[in-house]
């Protein structure tokens, strides 16, 4: 495992109070911080994996769950319930 220089902390430290900021916003009220804030939080999340070495990919499959609908996105929960998408996680 290979040490973090300076930058490479400099960047976790920002990445994390990003990551925690879009978590915690509440704007709706709901409990759930709004869809822009969550996929911030994911964007950024992706880049503190990749300092420390992971390689991230969305995979073609997950773009075909999302629909357009009436412009907002509906996920297809049918998905996860499905066994035989589960056995590669």
């Amino acid at each position: 495992m290979s040490i973090l220089n300076e930058k490479e902390q400099a960047d976790l430290v920002s990445l994390g109070k990003d990551i925690q900021a879009n978590l915690s916003c509440d704007v709706n009220g709901t409990g759930l911080p709004c869809r822009t804030d969550r996929l911030e939080a994911v964007s950024d999340m992706k880049k503190y994996l990749e300092i420390h070495g992971y390689k991230i990919s969305l995979e073609e499959h997950c773009y075909r769950r999302w629909q357009h609908y009436e412009g907002s996105s509906v996920y297809d929960e049918s998905f996860f319930k499905d066994e035989k998408n589960t056995k590669d996680r």
